[in-house]
């Protein structure tokens, strides 16, 4: 027997409930963030800045806006020079 379209998009639902409580915490974070990113992936510059500032504020953009500072760290530990 054919299912009906309320039948299915229940069945994928409830298939969809059961993946979800089979991961833990970090499957969960992971397939999330891929789920997001690939999402976005196509989006240009100003719609990803659009998006941000549409659902936060200009300041959360700026907070998550890569830098251009390099950071060197040296190790403590002196060294004779040859």
């Amino acid at each position: 027997m054919q299912m009906t379209s309320n039948q299915l998009e229940q069945l994928k639902e409830n298939y969809t409930h059961m993946i979800i409580d089979g991961m833990d915490m970090d499957t969960l974070i992971t397939f999330a963030f891929d789920s997001i990113m690939g999402n976005i992936e196509t989006w240009t510059e100003d719609e990803v800045k659009g998006e941000i500032i549409d659902l936060y504020d200009e300041e959360t953009l700026e907070g998550l806006m890569p830098t251009d500072v390099i950071e060197v760290s040296y190790g403590t530990e002196m060294k004779a020079a040859s």
